[in-house]
């Protein structure tokens, strides 16, 4: 009996580190003032909605991907990537609050982390909480 209360507390604790958009989950791997660092994983042959967040900035940088396209869109420009584990190991690129953006995955999974700087006054929670999609 006292291990599965102690199990079921040991699952609150965790949960809100979890989080999920439809087949997407993150979870979060470290948090510090208005920083959050949460780890991302996407199924095979999935196309995310575009859409923005519009509490934090994110920097973002893929660590396994294969031939998955990503893009953000500010104005009239688009700045597309074809991503794969080899070409953007290491390179991170950045999407501002507000910046509308998307990504597609191809034959096989992605996974990325996310490192999210809170706007001023903005609670930190995690992207999948300041999910707006655009259209």
């Amino acid at each position: 009996m006292l291990i599965s209360a102690l199990t079921l507390d040991l699952r609150r604790k965790r949960s809100p580190m979890i989080n999920r958009v439809g087949p997407c989950w993150g979870v979060t791997l470290w948090k510090w003032g208005n920083r959050k660092l949460e780890l991302w994983y996407a199924p095979a042959s999935y196309a995310c909605v575009e859409h923005t967040h519009d509490d934090a900035d994110s920097e973002i940088t893929i660590l396994y991907a294969k031939a998955r396209r990503i893009y953000r869109r500010v104005g009239d420009r688009i700045d597309a990537y074809i991503a794969s584990s080899k070409q953007y190991r290491g390179r991170w690129f950045s999407v501002r609050a507000g910046i509308p953006h998307a990504f597609e995955t191809g034959d096989s999974f992605m996974v990325f982390l996310n490192l999210q700087t809170y706007l001023e006054g903005k609670q930190v929670t995690s992207v999948a909480v300041d999910f707006h999609p655009t259209k």
